[in-house]
């Protein structure tokens, strides 16, 4: 006897032993029983999955000797028949193959013959989306008002390419995609009766290769068990099935942590060296990446994730020094090489820029982080093209220097004013006295900055100016732009917030109006400010706004005023 198969030999042959389709096989049982038998059926779902095979049980089911029932016997002839595949009233039809008009014509004349051992004729068309436009047509009239005694059962893995006329008049059975654990548990029960002594981790590795798959995990497990015989193990499973070892993940996300780029470059190098698939690495480190990023949330077990516990705390460990961020922008990155492979014309030097690209990447840290530290200068963020880096918290930053512009002698136009109450000098006041304010001004920004890092950028292109007219006192902020004293501005709490700051920081009480303008003389350092530079330009070079930017893949937008 040749040898057959494990995909083959260990088919379901009833649907007790249907994997991962319980819906589908409960529901056909109960229309047996029920003698609610459809004259048309359409299963789809992905390769593997059991549709072929669903199929040929309805099939076996429909024309046993004791049936129709949903507990074929196997041992009459019609079950024999059918499982061997030479059953008269049992008709396999290819679609690929058999996609013309002229062959859906001689099954329109075929029908009208009645069976001739069991009580149904079926026709099972696999494959059926392949059938041409006027295939599908020549067979409305019939799949409509089939005679009594014929089934039609289809299947296919595109159903979105069945015309919507079919799909009207069949019954529609969706197939799943098959979980590992369960693939996990036939591949355990297959290894009992084959006489193999597995490893866990062997079977695991199998079942997410296989990607939901029945068909394949066995396939795979058939070539794995040719090469290592009764004993099953991780590395030779890895070996036979080109599975990068989970330590080159590991080694890859630790290099990319440390900026490590001549790391990552040796780890790609051991890849090639050992003859894997860079395609199938790529795909695999999404995975771990995935697999990271879920271990470092609450209430996810291992069960959740397909893995076991070693594995689970390894990467639980390894992910808890990275923030949610972090993971996302390697995986985005990841996925954008792994699209981009196959028409890059160097595959080698596409995957190093993106490892050089992913290296370069400083940690994120999370906005109420970002909103209870300093803001990051220019000098510590680095340009990359989807994410800016905010640098560690103790990194202190040095006051920039003002920008010096001379005053018109008459008032600026756009000129507000805002009269406020007297307020109490806070705790930390200073002791500053109202003419040490202009001199004083750059310190005041940056003591400012820590408590509104967001709005506070503009104030450093300012200056100030005091004016003292009829006995009114007036503190004036000139911008050195019209643009930084519109984004000033566009914080409706950023006048009150400023003028509080600065009433808190005088040496006593002291009554003034608080008024904003923008210098119409042109900057001195047209190379920093261009006369081109827009609202936004402006908005983006600020560095905790483009930090938010990156960080949210957010845009900017004018709302009310």
């Amino acid at each position: 006897m040749s040898y057959l198969v494990m995909a083959r030999k260990w088919r379901p042959k009833n649907f007790e032993e249907m994997v991962g389709q319980e819906h589908i096989a409960k529901t056909l049982r109960n229309a047996i029983e029920s003698k609610r038998i459809a004259h048309a059926y359409l299963f789809t779902g992905t390769r593997g999955v059991g549709k072929t095979t669903s199929a040929r049980i309805l099939a076996k089911a429909l024309n046993c000797k004791n049936g129709p029932t949903p507990t074929p016997c196997e041992k009459c002839e019609n079950c024999v028949a059918v499982n061997q595949g030479g059953s008269m009233d049992v008709l396999e039809i290819d679609g690929a193959s058999n996609n013309g008009v002229d062959s859906i014509r001689d099954l329109r004349e075929q029908v009208k013959y009645a069976p001739m051992q069991g009580t149904y004729k079926i026709y099972i068309i696999d494959e059926v989306h392949m059938l041409s436009k006027a295939a599908f047509n020549a067979l409305l009239k019939t799949l409509e008002e089939p005679p009594p005694h014929v089934v039609f059962i289809f299947a296919t893995t595109e159903v979105g390419k069945v015309p919507h006329t079919i799909l009207s008049r069949v019954q529609r059975f969706d197939f799943r995609r098959i979980s590992e654990a369960s693939i996990r548990e036939r591949l355990e029960f297959t290894c009992g009766k084959e006489g193999v002594a597995p490893q866990v981790e062997a079977l695991e590795a199998i079942a997410r290769k296989a990607d939901g798959s029945m068909r394949d995990a066995l396939s795979l497990f058939d070539r794995v068990v040719a090469f290592t015989g009764k004993e099953l193990t991780l590395d030779a499973t890895r070996k036979v099935l080109g599975i990068p070892e989970d330590r080159l993940y590991g080694d890859l996300l630790k290099n990319l942590m440390s900026h490590d780029t001549a790391g990552c470059f040796s780890t790609l190098e051991e890849v090639y060296h050992q003859g894997l698939e860079v395609s199938e690495f790529l795909a695999g480190f999404g995975e771990y990446l995935r697999d990271a990023l879920f271990s470092r949330q609450q209430g996810i077990t291992p069960a959740m994730l397909g893995m076991g516990e070693a594995r689970f705390r390894d990467l639980r460990t390894l992910a808890l020094d990275l923030q949610d961020g972090d993971l996302l922008r390697f995986a985005k990155i990841t996925s954008e090489l792994l699209s981009g492979l196959k028409t890059a014309p160097h595959p080698r030097l596409w995957i190093e820029l993106g490892l050089a690209r992913m290296a370069a990447l400083d940690r994120v840290v999370t906005l109420s982080q970002l909103l209870g530290q300093e803001a990051p200068t220019p000098h510590t963020v680095h340009a990359q093209p989807t994410s800016v880096a905010v640098p560690a918290p103790e990194i202190k930053k040095k006051s920039p220097e003002p920008v010096l512009t001379p005053v018109k002698s008459d008032e600026a136009d756009g000129l507000e004013t805002d009269h406020l109450q007297r307020q109490t000098p806070r705790e930390e006041a200073s002791g500053i006295k109202i003419d040490e304010l202009t001199s004083r001004w750059p310190e005041l920004v940056e003591s400012y900055a820590e408590q509104k890092p967001l709005t506070s950028g503009t104030l450093r292109q300012s200056r100030l100016v005091i004016r003292d007219e009829d006995e009114n006192l007036t503190v004036e902020v000139v911008f050195s732009a019209p643009a930084h004293c519109e984004l000033f501005l566009a914080d409706k709490d950023g006048k009150r917030d400023l003028k509080n700051f600065l009433t808190g920081k005088l040496e006593s009480d002291v009554r003034f109006a608080l008024a904003f303008s923008a210098d119409e003389k042109k900057s001195e350092s047209p190379e920093f400010f261009p006369e081109s530079e827009t609202l936004d330009d402006i908005i983006r070079r600020e560095p905790i706004v483009k930090t938010l930017l990156d960080l949210f893949d957010g845009r900017v937008v004018h709302g009310p005023r």
